[in-house]
């Protein structure tokens, strides 16, 4: 079990708010610091005491985050497969109208396609690698440095790089490094009705491909480093996989049929 202080790089669209509330089960009030991201220089700034409390850091900030506190600290993040990641940062701008971008594009009836290449947002092109290799926007670095950079921090400062598309391994592998207890969920804020990568034309995959090429380098790394720490956790692993599942699937059922009676009734106010 990990004593260090954990920071949750959290990569938007990749599953990390159920993550986030599992995790926080492990935490005090006191030792939690979520959405973090824009506090970082404050928190630079809190005496060493306090800072020293921190057992949890969360938020959408690159790597780098750990320079702002005296501990040791470790990292975790979820990644997800890129095509499909953008393929949901799309339609979830297109159903969320408090976000900044979602009178941009429906006002425009912006295509997934024309959304892509237009270049009104930055975080549909390699956004995983740049988050993760510590880059930030206005940084001239081309992908394969930033590749080589999140290569690098994954390898000596990240206890689990997850995959969003094995969740459940994800969890029980940290188990294992963190101590988690209740691991029960129910899949939130996810993004519904939208097509899948297999139902997009050859055109739009190959459009976002080619805008995420560190991405898809880096998720193909992460799912060999994945499978290597599945193999170490021992042929016992599958059977603790499965029979999580089978003990979350009445909890998630009934977690999916509360959130839809609560979406019937404020869709009919």
């Amino acid at each position: 079990m990990s004593a260090d202080t954990i920071i949750f790089l959290h990569i938007p669209k990749t599953g990390g708010r159920s993550l986030q509330n599992i995790l926080l089960r492990r935490y005090s009030k006191d030792e939690a610091i979520v959405n973090a991201h824009g506090r970082l220089d404050e928190i630079a700034a809190w005496p060493e005491e306090r800072k020293r409390r921190i057992r949890y850091l969360q938020g959408h900030f690159i790597y780098g985050a750990h320079a702002v506190l005296p501990q040791q600290c470790r990292y975790i993040t979820m990644l997800r497969e890129p095509v499909d990641r953008v393929v949901s940062h799309y339609y979830y701008i297109r159903r969320s109208v408090n976000h900044p971008l979602n009178k941009i594009v429906n006002d425009n009836n912006m295509s997934l396609d024309e959304y892509v290449t237009s270049g009104v947002c930055e975080e549909v092109s390699n956004d995983q690698a740049r988050l993760v290799g510590g880059v930030s926007r206005d940084a001239m670095v081309d992908q394969e440095e930033m590749l080589r950079l999140a290569k690098q921090h994954i390898d000596e400062a990240f206890i689990v790089a997850g995959l969003m598309e094995r969740f459940d391994e994800t969890l029980l592998l940290l188990r294992k490094r963190l101590g988690l207890k209740n691991l029960f969920y129910g899949v939130r804020n996810q993004t519904l009705g939208r097509p899948v990568k297999e139902q997009l034309s050859s055109r739009t995959v190959a459009s976002i491909s080619e805008r995420n090429y560190a991405d898809i380098e880096l998720y193909r790394y992460a799912s060999k480093k994945f499978e290597q720490q599945i193999e170490q956790a021992g042929p016992a692993f599958g059977r603790d996989v499965q029979r999580f599942q089978r003990i979350n699937h009445p909890y998630s059922s009934l977690f999916h049929l509360v959130r839809s009676v609560k979406n019937k009734m404020v869709g009919g106010l």
